[in-house]
């Protein structure tokens, strides 16, 4: 569940579920901190352009999404590359 940041939004909604005696929708391990993601990965992933109306929930959370969506991209190809580098790297020294 990623939140912006996990200390608030997913407590929100983690305090929400409670009020109504459901369950928690994500096992707890699983809290990710979009903030943390977006200041790390921000520099090389541009924040896309916010379409809807700013601090309207449905509009900030599909705006994030949009831009996670774009940073996990991104680090997939990176990791894609730097795995192909070190296969790579490893076959030169065979």
């Amino acid at each position: 569940m990623w939140g912006n940041g996990s200390d608030f939004d997913n407590v929100i909604l983690a305090n929400a579920c409670k009020l109504v005696g459901m369950d928690l929708p994500w096992p707890f391990w699983n809290n990710r901190c979009f903030r943390t993601l977006k200041n790390e990965w921000g520099r090389y992933v541009p924040q896309p352009e916010f379409i809807g109306v700013k601090h309207n929930a449905k509009d900030d959370a599909v705006h994030e999404a949009v831009w996670l969506g774009r940073i996990l991209q991104v680090q997939h190809a990176a990791m894609t590359f730097a795995e192909r580098s070190d296969v790579i790297s490893k076959a030169e020294r065979i």
